[in-house]
Order: C-alpha cells, then structure tokens, then sequence
C-alpha cells in the first residue's frame, strides 16, 4: 500500500502517470527508484521511493 501511495505522489509531482507517453509537455521522467527503510510498529520495511530527473520529488508520506 505504501509503494502505491508512494506512486500517487509521482505522479502528482510530475504531472502525468506511469507509462503515459503521449502529448508530454515536461522534460522531467521518472528515473527508477532509490530504496529506505522504514521503521514501523512491526519492524523495519523496505520501501522503494521513485525518483525524478530533476530531483524535485519529496514524498510527503515518508519524508528524506
């Protein structure tokens, strides 16, 4: 659920959704993902944030 919500954001900050290709008016793409670990009730979890280009993306969720 967290990497969906982590998806939302990208798309959100970028303008446009995953595998869209057409009528882009942006220079900045998706360019893979970094990944953190996250620390919860339960135990560690390892997420994979999607990055950016341009390095504009910060996910609000899970702030760097």
């Amino acid at each position: 659920m967290l990497q969906e919500l982590f998806e939302a954001e990208m798309d959100a900050c970028i303008g446009y959704t995953k595998n869209e290709k057409a009528q882009l008016e942006t220079n900045n793409k998706r360019n893979g993902y970094s990944t953190k670990t996250v620390k919860t009730q339960f135990g560690e979890m390892p997420t994979d944030i999607p990055r950016d280009r341009n390095g504009e993306f910060e996910p609000i969720i899970v702030p760097k």
